[in-house]
């Protein structure tokens, strides 16, 4: 049978996706149930246990498909790009959210009450999903309970052109591994979240979107061209944005941060690893 990204397709030995009989061998095949993410994050692991190594992660309203729940650990695919994990069961709450907008703040407290004295230490953050069911100033009231405020929300049909602009507000955020918010976010998440905000199906990883590209990633160029504004660069496990010829914005292990700095700087660290450097660039426009 034909070798599926195991992830992108959810089957195990013992378990898999209905819409993979056929494809892939396994015990038992199942028709998984729609959930959504009920807390402000959730870590997606490689394996059911708190210990085990972060691939991604799910935010708040994000839909989730779910195969399996075992001892507090449910296995999904997440719906928005398709990558599958564990989460911890209790996260998640049956059901789809009928959003009507997206956080469109970096990140955005969720008070209990419509004012900003109330005390929380609740936060909401970039792309998450939530549903208004009513207003009171300048708050909004979200299904489930809490209040935002209304100039951190944009409707769920918003988008952003400028995904080199969405991807600067998150300088100086830390980096992390299988991150996906301003708490912490990995190279590949960065371009993804900027690149969706802007319309751009991103896949997950670096290595998905130099060779897939996604939904219109624009054309492939060679290492050696000329370098512009919006220029998405990939090296072995690592991608970048252009600003310009010379000045890239990353999220990268070499700072633990989100930064802008020299061309030559990520490449010399790309180098150590991968000695055939820079792959090729995708211009969209």
């Amino acid at each position: 049978m034909t070798a599926h990204d195991r992830r992108l397709h959810a089957y195990r030995a013992d378990l898999a996706d209905e819409a993979l009989r056929g494809q892939v061998e396994a015990a038992r095949f199942v028709a998984p149930s729609p959930h959504y993410l009920a807390v402000s994050l959730a870590d997606l692991h490689r394996e059911p246990r708190a210990d085990a190594e972060v691939e991604s992660q799910a935010l708040f309203g994000e839909t989730v498909q779910v195969f399996d729940t075992d001892n507090g650990w449910a296995w999904v695919q997440l719906e928005e790009d398709g990558y599958v994990g564990y989460v911890p069961a209790e996260a998640l709450k049956p059901g789809e959210v009928a959003a009507t907008h997206r956080v469109w703040a970096t990140s955005t407290p969720l008070f209990p009450q419509a004012t900003l004295k109330a005390p929380t230490g609740k936060f909401l953050y970039f792309w998450s999903q939530v549903r208004v069911i009513g207003e009171s100033g300048r708050y909004a009231e979200i299904d489930g309970g809490g209040w935002l405020w209304k100039d951190h929300l944009r409707p769920l049909d918003w988008r952003e052109p400028d995904y080199v602009k969405t991807a600067q507000r998150f300088l100086e955020s830390p980096y992390l591994w299988g991150g996906k918010s301003s708490r912490g976010l990995d190279c590949s998440a960065l371009q993804q979240l900027a690149l969706r905000a802007a319309g751009h199906g991103a896949a997950r990883d670096s290595d998905m979107q130099w060779a897939k590209g996604g939904a219109g990633l624009g054309q492939v160029l060679a290492p050696d061209s000329p370098r512009q504004r919006g220029d998405l660069l990939f090296w072995q496990g690592h991608c970048a944005i252009a600003l310009d010829a010379q000045q890239i914005l990353n999220a990268t292990a070499g700072h633990l941060a989100t930064v802008i700095e020299p061309f030559e700087e990520i490449d010399r660290r790309a180098r150590q690893d991968s000695p055939e450097g820079l792959l090729g660039l995708r211009r969209l426009a």
